[in-house]
């Protein structure tokens, strides 16, 4: 029997409209956590696709739940629909589970109709992760990672490039040194020396980074530099 009433709910089918209330209300409540995580993160890396993720797997379980209802039979089938899909993305902060099993909960309250245990419990997980963001318990990580400079011999030494990034960083250590040799033509046979030094740095915040990788971009006599950690943060 298909039942497309916009206004009355049963055990079986809810509304029209009591579908797109929940939906959107799981949407906006989600939104909220994304934003409070972005603004509450103090890591180097913030990746849109997990925020986008945020907001979506709420938005899936309150479909799936309002799918479900009271029936015992669409669960155990929604089960054993859902059961082949095999999640094996490694996520390496625990508090990132945190946000998505949040995201998660908020969606399958919202599902179950249960509007005021979702909507409160949004605002209080919001308020606490935000209070958490001025108090000692906030992991304020260093960023740490391999900076590679290739510069040329007649302008720069290893040395004078450690001096250079003194003041952005909290530590710096060489690792290696390259050497690289280009000749102009075979007549002359000119041959134009690079060299490669690689050092280990850890720097307090993104902004010193950002700042370093500028004055990096900026200064006569750098060929080339280029910064690795979990992922490439800044190349020329």
């Amino acid at each position: 029997m298909l039942d497309f009433d916009l206004f009355q709910t049963n055990e079986d089918t809810p509304a029209l409209i009591t579908s797109m209330v929940t939906i959107l209300l799981s949407f906006f409540l989600s939104s909220m956590i994304a934003i409070t995580y972005k603004f509450t993160n103090s890591s180097f890396e913030k990746r849109n696709h997990l925020l986008q993720t945020l907001v979506l797997i709420s938005m899936v379980a309150s479909a799936i739940m309002l799918a479900i209802g009271d029936s015992l039979a669409v669960g155990l089938g929604m089960l054993g629909a859902l059961s082949i899909i095999r999640f094996r993305t490694a996520v390496s902060d625990p508090r990132n589970i945190t946000f998505i099993f949040a995201s998660l909960g908020i969606g399958i309250s919202c599902g179950v109709l249960a509007f005021n245990v979702a909507i409160i419990g949004t605002l209080f997980f919001c308020l606490i992760a935000i209070f958490f963001r001025y108090t000692p318990w906030e992991a304020k990580n260093k960023i740490s990672g391999n900076l590679h400079v290739r510069y040329q011999t007649k302008q720069f030494s290893s040395g004078k490039i450690q001096k250079l990034i003194i003041p952005y960083t909290s530590t710096n250590s060489i690792i290696e040194i390259n050497t690289f040799r280009k000749t102009r033509n075979q007549k002359n046979k000119k041959v134009f020396r690079n060299e490669e030094v690689v050092l280990f740095i850890e720097i307090s915040t993104i902004e010193h980074l950002q700042e370093l990788l500028l004055k990096l971009k900026s200064t006569p006599g750098i060929v080339q530099y280029k910064f690795i950690n979990n992922v490439n943060i800044g190349k020329l």
